[in-house]
């Protein structure tokens, strides 16, 4: 059963699960590496893209692959991003922790217009499932 609630900031979504489902789940998250509720995000994602047991097709982009190719555009051109990639661009610039900041000096910056925070890809990649799941499964 789900249960959404909605707020002018958030949308919350409550999942009732029975304990044999909690259990599987949980083992499940673990055996993958992850937390739960990275687990669930990752989860809705799938379910939201269809990727979930299907196989990639020739010519369709993987997500390391999109995942690269958002954190270039976000970096250097975020004017770019439309629609819930833009929504998603906001939930990055939110996140300190997902940029690197140069640490120059003001007339270095001047003189290289190259030397501006840029998304780091690792640190993304382990926060993407959360982000399309806020960004995208609202």
């Amino acid at each position: 059963m789900f249960k959404t609630q909605s707020s002018d900031e958030s949308v919350r979504t409550v999942l009732f699960l029975s304990p044999s489902v909690t259990a599987v789940a949980i083992v499940t998250a673990q055996r993958r590496g992850l937390r739960m509720q990275e687990w669930l995000d990752k989860l809705v994602v799938d379910a939201c893209t269809g990727a979930v047991g299907e196989k990639q097709e020739v010519g369709t982009m993987s997500d390391d692959m999109t995942i690269e190719l958002f954190a270039r555009v976000a970096s250097h051109s975020p004017g770019l991003l439309t629609d819930r990639w833009h929504l998603l661009f906001e939930r990055t610039v939110l996140d300190d922790s997902l940029w690197d900041y140069p640490t120059t000096t003001s007339e270095a910056l001047e003189a290289d217009p190259n030397c501006t925070p840029s998304l780091n890809v690792e640190r993304l990649r382990r926060k993407w499932p959360r982000l399309l799941a806020a960004a995208f499964a609202l």
